[in-house]
C-alpha cells in the first residue's frame, strides 16, 4: 500500500502579495520506516544555486504521521526548482530521487514523489562508452550528487585532486574546488559520505601521511576539515556507517598492523574521537572493510545495528565479523572467525538472494599453493541473534584468478536484485544478478583495469554509471546504456 509521509511545503513568492506554491508530498512505496528507511535528505535548488537543504531523521511514529515544511527563499521570481531526495539508512544510501518542479502563478500545485528503492531506473547493465578523466596513476574515486548538477566525481591521487561533472554532452574538469593533496606518499582512498549530517556528500580522504575530511560546500566544492580526524597513519580503507544509533555516521579506518573506530562528536560539525577501544583486538593484516546487518534480533528480521566485516590479507587468517551489539546506548562488538582463510583484499555485504538477509563478497588474490583466487561469496543463513554465513562456491565465475582490489554491490539494471562489479589490475567484471543468487556477466564484457570503483549517476539520465580509479591507466567514466521504453 502506498503510504504518503513528510508533506513539504515550499512556497515560492513571485511578488509579494502573490501566494504561488508547489507542495512536495513523498510517497515510501517499497521501503518500511526505520528497518528499511531511517532518515530522508532533501536538496533543493533554483536558478543554479542551493536554495536548501536539511536531513530527516525517521523513527516508527513517521511512518504514518505528516509533517510540514515552509521553505520561503526571498522575494524574486523564479521559474521553479530542482530536488534532490536521498533515503538512507544508517547513513548508507538506499534510494534516490531527482525531479524538477515549475510554478504556476497564482496557483498552489501539489506535487507527488515516490522514492523507490528499485524498479524506476531502466538501466540494462550493459556499459558502452567510456572516458578518462585522468592518466595519473595511484587515481582513487568518488562522487557525490549535488542538486542543480547530475554528480561531482572526484579523482584524487599523490599530490593532486580534480573535480568532473557532465558539463553539454560531456564530462569535463571543473576549475578548482578541492583542498591540497599531500605529495609523497600514496592515496589510499576516497570515501563519499556525510559526516556532518547536512544532507550533502563529504569525503573522506585516506593517504600515506594521514587521514583527511573534506567538508561539502553548496557549490560542489570542497574544503579540509581541520583536526575533524586526530590520528596520524597509513591506513589504506575506510568505512561509514551510523554504529551508535546518534544520528550521525562513524568511521572505521584498517591498515596492515591495525582497526580503528571513530564514533562521531554528533554537534554537526564532522569531527570524530578515537573509540577503539570497544573493538575486539589483536586483529592484524586487514586489507578491506565493509559493514552490513548480518543478524536477526529478537524476531524474524534483521536488528537495527551495523555489524563490521573485515578481510585479511593472510592465507593462515580468517576473516572476520564484529557484531555490534548495542543496548542502552553503548556500543560493543563480538568477533566471530570466518571459514576457509584466503588472501583477501576486498569485502562487499549485500542482500544477494533477496531472503533479506545480508550477505557477503570477499576478493582475494591468487593463491600460490593451488588454492582457487576466485572470489568467495558467503551466504546468509542466519536464524537467530548469533551469525551463520554459508560458503557457496563458484558463484561469480572469473576469467581468471587475479587479485579482486575492489568490489562494488549495486543494483545497476533496476531489476531489485544487487548486482557486483569486480575491480581488478587485469579488467573490471560485471555480473548481473538473476534473482536467486546467481550471477551472469553482462553483456558488456570485461571494462578498464582499476582498483577502485564507484556508481553514480553522473550524466543525469536516471541509470547508474561507473566511476574507476587505479594504478593504470588512472581514471574512467563508464556510461550505461539506458533501456530504452
Amino acid at each position: 500500500m502506498l503510504r504518503p509521509w513528510l508533506p513539504l511545503l515550499l512556497p515560492f513568492l513571485l511578488s509579494a502579495c502573490d501566494e504561488t506554491s508547489v507542495v512536495l508530498v513523498i510517497h515510501s512505496n517499497q521501503l518500511t520506516i526505520p528497518a528499511q528507511l531511517d532518515a530522508v535528505c532533501l536538496q533543493i535548488a533554483g536558478d543554479g544555486k542551493f536554495q536548501f537543504k536539511r536531513r530527516y531523521p525517521l523513527r516508527e511514529a513517521d511512518a504514518g504521521a505528516p509533517r510540514t515544511l515552509s521553505v520561503l527563499p526571498g522575494d524574486r521570481t523564479s521559474s521553479g526548482f530542482e530536488v534532490l531526495l536521498r533515503g538512507e539508512r544508517r547513513g548508507w544510501e538506499v534510494a534516490w530521487l531527482r525531479e524538477s518542479a515549475t510554478f504556476e502563478e497564482h496557483t498552489v500545485k501539489e506535487k507527488h514523489l515516490y522514492l523507490e528503492r528499485c524498479g524506476t531506473r531502466p538501466g540494462q547493465g550493459r556499459f558502452g562508452s567510456t572516458q578518462q578523466l585522468t592518466n595519473q596513476p595511484g587515481s582513487a574515486v568518488a562522487a557525490a550528487p549535488i542538486a542543480f548538477a547530475p554528480s561531482v566525481a572526484v579523482v584524487a591521487w599523490s599530490g593532486e585532486a580534480r573535480r568532473f561533472a557532465h558539463i553539454q554532452g560531456s564530462i569535463k574538469q571543473l576549475p578548482g574546488g578541492t583542498p591540497a593533496v599531500p605529495s609523497g606518499g600514496a592515496v589510499r582512498d576516497l570515501v563519499a559520505v556525510d559526516v556532518d549530517g547536512d544532507c550533502d556528500l563529504d569525503l573522506v580522504l585516506l593517504h600515506e601521511l594521514g587521514p583527511q575530511v573534506w567538508k561539502h560546500g553548496d557549490t560542489g566544492t570542497f574544503q579540509e576539515q581541520a583536526g575533524a580526524i586526530l590520528l596520524t597513519g597509513d591506513y589504506h580503507r575506510a568505512v561509514a556507517a551510523d554504529f551508535d544509533l546518534d544520528g550521525y555516521v562513524d568511521l572505521v579506518l584498517v591498515s596492515p598492523t591495525e582497526v580503528r573506530l571513530l564514533l562521531n562528536n554528533g554537534n554537526g560539525t564532522g569531527t570524530f574521537r578515537d573509540m577503539s577501544q570497544l573493538l575486539p583486538s589483536g586483529i592484524d593484516d586487514v586489507t578491506d572493510v565493509a559493514v552490513g546487518f548480518l543478524n536477526r534480533g529478537a524476531g524474524k528480521d534483521p536488528d537495527y545495528y551495523p555489524d563490521i566485516v573485515l578481510a585479511r590479507g593472510d592465507a593462515t587468517k580468517p576473516n572476520v565479523v564484529l557484531l555490534n551489539s548495542y543496548s542502552g546506548g553503548n556500543v560493543s562488538f563480538t568477533r566471530v572467525d570466518l571459514s576457509d582463510p584466503r588472501d583477501t583484499r576486498s569485502v562487499a555485504v549485500a542482500d544477494l538472494d533477496g531472503d533479506g538477509l545480508q550477505d557477503v563478497v570477499f576478493g582475494n588474490a591468487p593463491v600460490a599453493s593451488g588454492v582457487s583466487g576466485l572470489p568467495q561469496v558467503f551466504f546468509n543463513k542466519s536464524t537467530d541473534e548469533d551469525v551463520s554465513l554459508e560458503l557457496r562456491s563458484n558463484v561469480l565465475i572469473n576469467a581468471s584468478p587475479d587479485a579482486v582490489d575492489d568490489i562494488l554491490v549495486a543494483d545497476l539494471d533496476d531489476d531489485c536484485d544487487e548486482d557486483v562489479v569486480l575491480a581488478r589490475s587485469t579488467s573490471t567484471m560485471i555480473y548481473l544478478n538473476d534473482g536467486q543468487g546467481a550471477f551472469v556477466e553482462s553483456p558488456s564484457g570485461p571494462q578498464a583495469k582499476a582498483s577502485r570503483v564507484a556508481a553514480i549517476d553522473m550524466n543525469g539520465d536516471s541509470v547508474l554509471d561507473l566511476v574507476l580509479g587505479g594504478e593504470e591507466p588512472g581514471a574512467f567514466w563508464l556510461a550505461q546504456e539506458k533501456l530504452i521504453q
